[in-house]
Order: structure tokens, then C-alpha cells, then sequence
């Protein structure tokens, strides 16, 4: 009886050993941290950022932008000539808020909202399309230099974005932003 319960205890061993090292694939994970010490300012750590009123006209086909609006965060005390990172950025961090097909902002907007809009992020040169929903080497967001007096500000623009023809209502929409050095 004992060398049947010792057979049957090695092959048990033997088949849960054989499946623990059946590989698919590898993911091997890399980064960098490095000693920066970038602050937002205050002000700018929660931005509000109001887009102009426009027309459902405006929005009329897929793909139609609108109401085009500047905004910037403000870094200060930046570490000087520090190596690996003399340029910064902002990461804007994957959420459920994200439309992964356009790479825009939903519309989160809870009363009378607006159908068929989302708003879509830019670099401050407003051709360049910020991918949201990429990692960050893959959201093309315009680094900045930092300055000499270790400050640095990283200006954006977002406007309307129309997915089908829009409705009138409110529009609502959050990204988190991680501030990334370069």
C-alpha cells in the first residue's frame, strides 16, 4: 500500500511540475527613475479647463473638432542640468474615461449630456493629436525644456470632438496626469 501512495504522490508531483513550466511567452518589464524634483504649482495641480460654447452645427460629422482652448501646467523647482531628465512632460494615465478607439475623453457629463462628443487633447501646436489610452512613449505628447531657472511650463490644447452627428448638453471630462521626465 505505502508504494502505491509514494507511486501515486511522484506522478502527481510529476504532472503539476511538467505544467508549472509550460511558457506562453515572457514580459519583461523596464523603466527609469530618476532624482528630478518638479512641483506643480498649486494652482495647477487640479485644472478646470472651460471650453467655449459652440454649435451643434460645428459638430455635425464624425470627426469634426470645435471650440479649440489653451491650457498649461506650471512646474517649478526643477533640478538644474540633472542627468536623464532635462526634459519633462505631462503622462496622461490610462482610465476608463478614455475612448481607446479615437484616444479622447468621454463624455462623462451625468445630466442632460451631450450625445456623440469627447474631447480630444493636443500639443500646444494644435496639429499634433495626443494618443490617450498609450503608453507613454506612444501618446506623442511634445516634451518641454526645463528652464535655467528650473521651471518649466507644458502647454496643451483640447477642443470638441465629434463621433457621429452631436447633440445639444453638457459636456463633462477627467484625465490624470503624471508629470514624466526625459
Amino acid at each position: 500500500m505505502k508504494i502505491k501512495v509514494i507511486a501515486l504522490a511522484t506522478f502527481v508531483s510529476a504532472v503539476f511540475a511538467g505544467s508549472a513550466m509550460a511558457y506562453d511567452g515572457t514580459i519583461t518589464f523596464t523603466g527609469k527613475v530618476v532624482a528630478q524634483t518638479c512641483t506643480v504649482n498649486t494652482e495647477d495641480t487640479n485644472l478646470e479647463v472651460t471650453l467655449p460654447t459652440v454649435a451643434t452645427s460645428s459638430l455635425k460629422d464624425n470627426g469634426a473638432t470645435s471650440g479649440m482652448t489653451p491650457f498649461a501646467i506650471r512646474l517649478t523647482g526643477c533640478a538644474i542640468d540633472m542627468a536623464g531628465s532635462q526634459n519633462v512632460k505631462a503622462y496622461f494615465e490610462p482610465s476608463s474615461n478614455i475612448d481607446l478607439a479615437t484616444h479622447n475623453l468621454k463624455n462623462t457629463a451625468v445630466s442632460d449630456k451631450a450625445d456623440n462628443v469627447q474631447i480630444q487633447l493636443l500639443n500646444s501646436n494644435g496639429t499634433s493629436t495626443i494618443l490617450l489610452g498609450e503608453a507613454d512613449n506612444g501618446q506623442d505628447v511634445q516634451p518641454e525644456e526645463i528652464g535655467t531657472d528650473g521651471s518649466a511650463t507644458l502647454r496643451y490644447m483640447a477642443q470638441y470632438y465629434a463621433t457621429g452627428k452631436s447633440t445639444a448638453g453638457n459636456v463633462k471630462a477627467t484625465v490624470y496626469y503624471t508629470i514624466a521626465y526625459e
